[in-house]
């Protein structure tokens, strides 16, 4: 061919380009709709499990809460009868029996009478003197100096809820309450937990160490924060270590404001999808291959008859006039082709006799 290309060369080419580019566009327009079907869906089902934890983080402080209340109705902390002391007693053995760290019993003066410690300027001391049962944000506690939260509620007199309210008691729980709350709390292998009080400060995190370092481990998610301070439920994205990670939250009712939120790195939902994506990368490696082989045949089938078509007509115009004209047999315009180089061929060769035979 002269280095020039042929037909075969030409069709072999076009065909492995149109069906290279047409599985790798189908596998890629696959895996891309795959991926993004499963983002919706797990956004969706992330935001409904927030609201599923917030629920349950709302249950287990209802019972929290209601231990306190019992305390504000019983008589042994509302009758006169009983010394500050007696009633001291009285809380800690509750407290112990319930497995939390402390309680106290305030008076309306905003005194403790066991210690004298003055909780005037305690919000939850003010609210729960208007009748609220409060969970309050973390606080530096006066009397270890450490961050706590606290659930108080109103001591009324003679320990009946239409009475007078005289007092507040409140209660201090175990510091990893709220923590082994939000470990309870797993939707997959890496995915964490944790609550966020109103007013941006960690207050319980599934990995407890984490809930200790407010201002360092969490700042990667601020932007999500931010919007989770709006107090409604959503959902963001952010990369954490490396990994693209789904970040769903939700409103804890009953609370001054708490989310919680439910974080898992998108990696831990895409199994099924990576098997999908190496299984359609091997289907769409084989059909490569396979049309590549067969766009060789057809090449061939093609190229070849008029390569040799085109052989016999440049050496007839070389002289050649006794070299055999391809033969072929496909039923088709290629055969046409082969049978009118022959014709052409003996026509020349019937032209020159006569011409030789008349001189």
């Amino acid at each position: 061919t002269n280095g020039k290309t042929t037909i075969r060369e030409r069709l072999q080419k076009a065909i492995r380009r149109l069906v290279l580019l047409s599985i790798v566009s189908l596998v890629i327009v696959s895996m891309i709709m795959n991926l993004s079907g499963t983002l919706s869906r797990l956004k969706a089902d992330m935001q409904e499990i927030a609201k599923l934890s917030a629920d349950r983080i709302r249950q287990e402080l209802t019972v929290s809460e209601t231990i306190v209340s019992e305390l504000g109705c019983s008589y042994q902390l509302s009758a006169a009868v009983f010394t500050p002391t007696q009633k001291q007693e009285y809380i800690n053995q509750r407290v112990e029996a319930y497995g939390m760290v402390r309680g106290k019993l305030i008076g309306s003066n905003g005194i403790c009478a066991a210690d004298g410690t003055d909780y005037n300027d305690r919000e939850y001391f003010k609210r729960s003197m208007q009748g609220e049962v409060v969970v309050s944000d973390p606080v530096i506690a006066k009397t270890d100096g450490k961050l706590s939260v606290i659930i108080s509620a109103p001591v009324y007199e003679g320990g009946d809820k239409d009475g007078e309210i005289i007092g507040v008691v409140f209660v201090v729980p175990d510091p990893e309450f709220l923590n082994d709350i939000c470990a309870a709390i797993s939707i997959s292998e890496h995915s964490g937990c944790y609550l966020l009080g109103s007013t941006g400060t960690t207050i319980a995190h599934s990995d407890s160490a984490i809930a200790q370092e407010q201002n360092s481990s969490l700042k990667g998610i601020a932007k999500i924060e931010q919007q989770m301070l709006k107090g409604e439920t959503g959902y963001g994205t952010y990369f954490r270590k490396g990994a693209y990670t789904l970040q769903a939250y939700a409103p804890i009712d009953g609370t001054n404001g708490w989310m919680v939120a439910v974080d898992a790195p998108v990696t831990d939902f895409l199994g099924s999808i990576v098997i999908g994506i190496i299984i359609g990368s091997a289907i769409g490696v084989i059909a490569v291959a396979y049309s590549i082989y067969k766009a060789k045949q057809i090449g061939q089938r093609i190229g070849e008859p008029v390569a040799q078509c085109t052989d016999r007509i440049q050496l007839l115009a070389q002289g050649d006039l006794h070299t055999p004209a391809p033969k072929v047999e496909t039923g088709d315009e290629l055969q046409i082709l082969a049978e009118a180089t022959a014709s052409l061929s003996d026509n020349l060769q019937q032209v020159i006799g006569d011409t030789d035979y008349l001189f």
